[in-house]
């Protein structure tokens, strides 16, 4: 009774709260936007110009949203290079310790910044050739439409670039290279809870009870525009844990009061739903959306050179870990 009270609880507030969402979502959308040229271009869905999902074949399905240089996918695929990592213990829970031999095991990762293209598509190539299922969105963000071109802020230095972001960062600006030395470019959108729900949520192998999706989202400050919309249309029900970052402080919108008081539900909105999944596991129940949100931010081997950066931790190499040979 408890978990159906609770599971009954989070589906009515989802209810009263997603027309909401998703207006309060459209507004500081077309705020943060207003000032900025926008195009939009034509762009077919991936799931009509093919049979199938993109996931199709993996009961593992990990998204990475904000990839920056793919350390965590490079975690999950090789956790022997990388013994001090906080996701670890995540991804052996849900996807098993034998998981890559397994061949049931899909990586996405989206990065807008073109800095880091060239290094993410030696890894994705080197991953491929392996027969591993990793596939790299390089300069392309995430949002709530397909083919919108936005702007797309960083410095190419990769300390400050832990900022980069679509929105207007002031942490960019203060970070020692100067306002002037921001760059602007251009890049096209891909809409998130679309390409949840037709190639990850729709793939053969999320009606098996084992299955298992694992998503990181960390995109710097945009994520109060996209994560309400990606909620209302229920693409997060079928995710099993979602490592969600705020970062509003940084950012000229976390002065108004949309941006303020969307953070502040989302923020109740996990809590409550974690409560509920803690509830009904203990009595045995379920719920009908399982996924549960953690703040778990995993920066250890950020730059991918044999450095945890955890405190205590012993470093399992120096220089960054060769990528798999055919």
């Amino acid at each position: 009774p408890v978990a159906r009270m609770g599971a009954s609880a989070v589906q009515l507030c989802l209810t009263a709260v997603a027309t909401a969402a998703v207006v309060l979502t459209a507004t500081s959308f077309a705020r943060s936007r207003s000032q900025e040229a926008s195009v939009a271009v034509p762009a077919a869905s991936l799931h009509n110009q093919r049979r199938g999902a993109l996931a199709d074949g993996c009961k593992f399905v990990y998204v990475d949203i904000g990839t920056n240089q793919g350390v965590q996918i490079r975690k999950l695929f090789e956790p022997h290079y990388y013994p001090a990592a906080k996701v670890l213990p995540v991804f052996d829970e849900f996807f098993g310790t034998n998981r890559v031999e397994s061949g049931s095991l899909c990586a996405f990762g989206f990065e807008p910044n073109p800095t880091h293209t060239v290094r993410l598509k030696e890894i994705e190539a080197a991953y491929q050739a392996q027969g591993w299922r990793v596939q790299i969105f390089t300069e392309t963000a995430v949002g709530i439409s397909d083919g919108e071109r936005i702007p797309f802020f960083y410095t190419g230095n990769k300390f400050n670039d832990l900022a980069a972001s679509a929105i207007k960062n002031k942490v960019l600006d203060s970070s020692g290279s100067g306002a002037s030395q921001t760059k602007r470019v251009e890049v096209p959108t891909l809409d998130i809870a679309r390409f949840l729900l037709e190639e990850v949520h729709a793939r053969r192998e999320a009606q098996d009870p084992d299955s298992a999706v694992v998503i990181k989202f960390d995109i710097e400050g945009a994520e109060i525009d996209i994560l309400p919309e990606v909620l209302a249309r229920g693409a997060l029900c079928h995710v099993d844990i979602l490592f969600a970052e705020f970062h509003i402080q940084f950012f000229e919108q976390a002065r108004t009061y949309e941006y303020k008081h969307m953070q502040r539900f989302l923020q109740l909105h996990w809590k409550a739903l974690n409560t509920t999944q803690r509830a009904a596991k203990r009595v045995g129940g379920g719920t009908q959306c399982r996924f549960m949100v953690s703040q778990l931010d995993d920066e250890t081997y950020r730059w991918d050179d044999g450095k945890s950066f955890r405190k205590g931790a012993e470093d399992a190499q120096t220089g960054r870990p060769p990528l798999p040979q055919r």
